[in-house]
């Protein structure tokens, strides 16, 4: 899924290249520092205490984060531990708004 994300986004001219980074918070922290645009994983892998802390900074910073729907990423109690339905970071709203389209 995720490979198939990317290769729409650059078919539409969103994305240009491919940043490895190992963990979620390294890539998180890629879209942060911005040597990345967009961190794109449209299916579960992810925990909460993986993107919690990247999702607060990157937000702070002017970016956004959600699953693969577009929904918010939830951290109360009673919420499941793992990122069920992905993560989508990016940069700005607008990039967000496009890579949730197309992870759809």
């Amino acid at each position: 899924k995720t490979q198939e994300a990317l290769d729409r986004l650059t078919a539409m001219g969103v994305a240009t290249g491919a940043v490895q980074a190992g963990g979620a918070g390294h890539k998180m922290a890629r879209v942060i520092d911005g040597a990345a645009d967009i961190w794109v994983m449209p299916m579960a892998g992810t925990s909460k205490w993986d993107t919690c802390a990247g999702e607060a900074i990157l937000v702070a910073a002017g970016g956004s984060v959600s699953d693969a729907a577009g929904g918010l990423l939830q951290y109360d109690p009673d919420a499941a531990m793992s990122n069920t339905e992905g993560v989508l970071a990016a940069c700005s709203q607008r990039l967000l708004k496009i890579a949730i389209d197309v992870c759809k």
